[in-house]
């Protein structure tokens, strides 16, 4: 082997090793987000939600007051209690059976994303944001009406400059039916080691993923 080729093997053998450390403290969990936790991932996990309230599909906003801050914002909920969050068009948003797949290639904002559970008629998130200068876990109740209708309820927001009041709302969302929805396991927290039950589980979503790849 040319010397060459041995110090670029070297190089780049040190900057992986450089991008898994930057990687591993920006995304690492501060010391005091477990205690906040509330909503976790586990192997099998099946919230039943999907009886309540319609799932193939995504959720959009209908106050007009909310809409003036977030737009385009619509949620996913998937019955292993992944919650996905998107940032579209507004006139993607006016269609039916918005195609998410021809969406996501190119005007998408997938956000981290978070977890939920559900119990009896509320819908509980922990939802993330994480970058390299900041991050805050925002914790939202939404109260279902119907299998179409669902009201954000609270939400409070912690993160690195400390914990907020929850906030009450009276903000009123929508389903929307969508085809070719995309799957949970693309969700960035779900990579995550903290946010799964145990590493049994986390470890089991690993084989899954690397399986369906």
């Amino acid at each position: 082997m040319m010397k060459k080729e041995i110090v670029w093997i070297v190089v780049m053998c040190f900057l992986s090793s450089c991008n898994a450390i930057i990687n591993q403290i920006i995304y690492s969990p501060p010391k005091d987000l477990p205690k906040w936790q509330e909503e976790k991932f586990y192997d099998g996990k099946s919230t039943g939600l999907s009886q309540r309230v319609n799932l193939d599909g995504l959720w959009k906003s209908v106050d007009s007051t909310y809409q003036l801050n977030f737009p385009n914002q619509a949620f996913l909920f998937f019955e292993d209690g992944t919650f996905g969050e998107l940032m579209l068009r507004s006139i993607d948003l006016q269609k039916k059976d918005i195609d998410l797949h021809s969406l996501l290639g190119k005007r998408k904002y997938w956000g981290f994303g978070g977890c939920y559970s559900f119990r009896e008629d509320s819908i509980c998130v922990d939802n993330y944001s994480l970058h390299p200068y900041w991050w805050y876990v925002q914790k939202i109740r939404f109260a279902i009406i119907s299998k179409d209708t669902i009201e954000l309820v609270c939400s409070k927001l912690l993160s690195d400059t400390g914990e907020m009041e929850w906030r009450y709302h009276r903000q009123r969302y929508v389903f929307v039916s969508a085809i070719n929805l995309p799957n949970p396991d693309s969700v960035l927290i779900k990579k995550e080691k903290w946010i799964w039950r145990d590493e049994k589980d986390w470890k089991a979503f690993q084989t899954k993923h690397k399986r369906k790849r």
